[in-house]
């Protein structure tokens, strides 16, 4: 994954949407009932969370944009916070997601935060079971 900047927030939205658009289907997500979940995410977000301190990596296979994670560097010392992993359904079930958390959980260590939270759908018990196998607990 290669660092992403404001100039690539069209492609990163893009991405987040598609990627995000199953699980607002799923779980009966809207703009009226969930105006911040990733699945009505729009350029203008990705540059403010940029401009905020974000940081954002883009992941290419091929040549092929298909994936994207966030890492915030929190309020409190030693802590990020993973935003908004998103991978196009393509691309799923072959290690990339894992690969981009990975990413992003290294990147994190490096600037100095040890603790990484995220923040999830409770009711999301595919997503839970998913980040629980990268060490992630409740």
């Amino acid at each position: 994954a290669q660092p992403a900047d404001s100039d690539q927030a069209e492609l990163l939205a893009v991405i987040i949407l598609q990627a995000f658009r199953d699980v607002a289907e799923r779980m009966g997500l809207t703009p009226e009932n969930a105006p911040t979940h990733p699945s009505n995410c729009t350029p203008e977000w990705i540059r403010g969370d940029l401009a905020k301190g974000l940081f954002y990596y883009l992941l290419e296979i091929d040549r092929v944009p298909c994936g994207r994670v966030a890492l915030e560097p929190a309020s409190e010392p030693n802590v990020g916070c993973l935003e908004r992993l998103a991978l196009l359904p393509a691309f799923r079930g072959r290690g990339h997601g894992k690969a981009l958390a990975r990413h992003a959980l290294e990147k994190a260590r490096r600037y100095g935060c040890p603790l990484v939270t995220i923040g999830i759908i409770a009711e999301d018990a595919r997503r839970k079971a998913w980040y629980g196998r990268l060490g992630f607990i409740e």
